[in-house]
């Protein structure tokens, strides 16, 4: 009877340990490492911009001034072209939402908060034709999603837009036509944040994510808690992680701590830009930008702290140059930064 309790015993500890669904908490990064990054001289002056790396060229989306999409060359930084003006002819847009850039495509979508639409932008099309392009595709948004929230392509046809106010549900699923295809919404499995109320959640951006450049994985890390969870296209919890400093701060304030800014990935790694600190203590003051990436690996292990020497707004990946490509908030200005060698020759492991 006693060999039989004990083996139970042991069996419970193992199935505990090897539980994905638990959360795991981590205290430091393993390694930490000053960068020092080199001024680009490019200046765009953009209050908010957003940067994505495709091929030989830096795009550069924001929604401030009157043409929303600017393309440079990543090299030398020489500016190819700007398009995407706003207004209300054709081709144009009249409301313009959160860009999303499809790398493996080499698509731009642009949705249409005034139209109810998203664009398709194919960047090597406009490369040929220039302003003369015009996007000759665009796709209906759920009526029952508004604002159009940040969303993701599942295949040609689907579109994961990520849920705002439903904590229950990570992503809603919808074809071209705007319809909800209830079998492949992601319910949200975790118990982060049980108790939150619906309607603190309408316009807030509680969560970021994103997609494994070829398997069906999604990364969701939190922008008020320093929490990181893998999950696969059915919402099926592969790992969750908190740390290094425990903040989980309500998903409603936008005035207390932030964790999270943005996302970026290569095939073995995600990269998340990280504040850990007070973005506004108060509604009128200056937004405080991250000066840290947080690398880890596709199965959530913690590999290291990219400390960065200028204040981020935003960045991407240059994998051919082996190097990190940011908008320097307090310079205005494009800085890059050389990725440690271990990042693109696979030694984490």
């Amino acid at each position: 009877m006693k060999k039989t309790l004990l083996f139970s015993l042991l069996l419970l500890l193992l199935i505990g340990c090897n539980d994905n669904s638990s959360m795991k908490t981590f205290s430091k990064f393993p390694e930490k490492i000053k960068l020092e990054g080199e001024k680009s001289g490019l200046k765009p002056h953009f209050k908010i911009a957003k940067l994505n790396i495709y091929d030989s060229l830096l795009l550069i989306t924001e929604s401030k001034t009157e043409n929303t999409i600017h393309l440079y060359n990543k090299d030398d930084f020489a500016h190819i072209l700007s398009t995407g003006k706003i207004g209300r002819g054709p081709g144009e847009i009249k409301s313009p939402g959160f860009y999303v850039f499809d790398n493996e495509n080499g698509i731009l979508w642009t949705p249409d908060l005034g139209k109810g639409e998203i664009m398709e932008w194919i960047i090597d099309t406009l490369l040929v034709k220039g302003k003369a392009y015009q996007p000759a595709i665009s796709y209906k948004t759920p009526s029952c999603l508004w604002p159009t929230p940040c969303f993701s392509p599942l295949n040609d046809s689907v579109f994961l837009y990520r849920v705002q106010d439903n904590p229950d549900y990570y992503f809603y699923a919808a074809n071209t036509k705007g319809k909800i295809i209830d079998s492949l919404n992601i319910k949200n499995k975790t118990k982060i944040y049980p108790d939150v109320n619906k309607k603190d959640l309408i316009a807030a951006r509680w969560f970021l994510h994103i997609v494994h450049p070829s398997e069906k994985k999604i990364i969701i890390t939190y922008r008020e808690a320093d929490i990181i969870v893998g999950i696969d296209f059915n919402g099926n919890i592969l790992f969750q992680k908190q740390g290094p400093d425990m903040i989980q701060e309500s998903p409603a304030n936008n005035y207390m701590k932030r964790t999270y800014y943005s996302l970026g990935a290569t095939e073995d790694h995600i990269f998340g830009l990280y504040k850990g600190g007070y973005v506004k203590k108060r509604p009128k003051d200056k937004p405080k930008y991250s000066e840290n990436i947080f690398v880890f690996n596709w199965q959530g292990k913690p590999i290291v702290n990219l400390q960065l020497n200028h204040p981020t707004q935003s960045f991407d990946i240059d994998k051919e140059n082996n190097r990190i490509i940011t908008y320097a908030a307090d310079l205005g200005e494009i800085v890059c930064y050389e990725l440690p060698s271990f990042l693109y020759n696979n030694k984490d492991e």
